[in-house]
């Protein structure tokens, strides 16, 4: 569900990590190791 959030905010935001941080109400580097967590791919 998070994973989903996550990938939900980057497709939003066109990969912009620091923005779907900010949608989501983490650090940046809380998403950074989400999403390194998850093995999200995150392409602009």
């Amino acid at each position: 569900m998070e994973r989903d959030a996550i990938v939900q905010c980057l497709l939003d935001g066109h990969g912009n990590k620091a923005e779907a941080a900010r949608s989501l109400g983490m650090s940046r580097a809380t998403i950074y190791r989400k999403i390194r967590e998850y093995g999200v791919m995150v392409t602009t």
